[in-house]
């Protein structure tokens, strides 16, 4: 690990930590302090953890577009004209 000598001397005096981290998933809980979340057998993943969040906030976008998509334009005037 190559580190500026500010970064070191900073890590010194304890002002910047350094983390060991083997995967994303542990990148995320030492930043976030929250628990990423594995998926259990059914492929769902525990609804507080970080994943499961991701997870639900990707499904409301999901049904927003959706939602979207699915209502038709309404004809104008200027339509019927053509």
């Amino acid at each position: 690990l190559m580190l500026r000598p500010d970064v070191v001397a900073a890590s010194r005096k304890r002002k910047f930590n350094i983390y060991p981290v083997e995967t994303i998933s542990q990148g995320i809980e030492v930043l976030t302090g929250a628990t990423a979340g594995e998926r259990d057998r059914s492929g769902e993943f525990p609804k507080g953890s970080v994943y499961g969040r991701v997870e639900a906030r990707l499904r409301e976008y999901a049904l927003t577009r959706k939602d979207f998509g699915a209502t038709q334009p309404q004809s104008t005037a200027q339509d019927d004209d053509t």
